[in-house]
């Protein structure tokens, strides 16, 4: 990873041999640069999802607190009847209670546990919101594929147009690897993982604003879908 972190400061311009002054290097100059901003724009679109208010966190949060409060009133109340039994349960210690009570409530108890353990969201072993720039920004796989292409020519147009029109899609580990269904796949459960609760009113939140700012336009997480 820290090679990684690494490489993305390096500046492939550097790495050019000097042919700036005659077309060729001019036209290679030119492509660099529009590639390297158009990466640009991508991690702008995926930070700017990435910060956006999530709304529903903060109200998952709030339920979250309010259902332990219930739960602790509602055990608080079960000890206070079990203490009132005249069968000498009151004997028994806490461990035993809060079992009798998940096997007295087990439907709102299995209810209660995704809302208790949401706070584990973003508690992982790796850092997410940089997983996720890293896939949506560097990992989707946007080569044109020529066999698609000449396909396409049926189509007319020019070979310039045909060739940028069709992209293979699917996700890569690293550049110019394969795209291939297990690549595809691995990536997106790596993207899954990374995005553990991310809520729906954030998403919402995000592509909403973003339409607004650019006139419709789809951000790089809603064109990986």
């Amino acid at each position: 990873m820290f090679f990684l972190d690494f490489a993305q400061f390096l500046n492939v311009e550097s790495l050019l041999v000097d042919t700036a002054g005659d077309a060729a290097g001019r036209q290679q100059t030119e492509a660099w640069d529009t590639a390297e901003l158009r990466k640009q724009q991508q991690r702008d679109t995926v930070e700017a999802f990435l910060n956006a208010d999530d709304a529903g966190r903060r109200k998952s949060l709030a339920q979250q607190s309010q259902k332990r409060r219930a739960e602790a009133n509602m055990i608080q109340l079960h000890y206070a009847t079990v203490s009132q039994d005249a069968d000498g349960i009151a004997a028994a210690n806490k461990q035993l209670h809060e079992e009798l009570y998940e096997n007295k409530y087990p439907g709102q108890h299995q209810l209660d546990r995704p809302v208790r353990e949401s706070a584990l969201a973003g508690d992982l072993l790796f850092n997410q919101k940089k997983l996720q720039i890293y896939l949506l920004s560097c990992c989707q796989n946007n080569r044109a594929n020529p066999e698609m292409a000449s396909v396409a020519s049926v189509a007319g147009g020019t070979r310039s147009d045909r060739y940028e029109n069709v992209a293979e899609g699917g996700m890569v580990d690293k550049p110019n690897c394969l795209n291939d269904f297990y690549h595809s796949c691995y990536a997106l459960s790596g993207l899954s993982a990374s995005e553990n609760l991310f809520y729906f009113d954030h998403k919402r939140h995000f592509f909403c604003a973003h339409r607004r700012r650019h006139g419709g336009e789809r951000g790089s997480a809603g064109a990986l879908h």
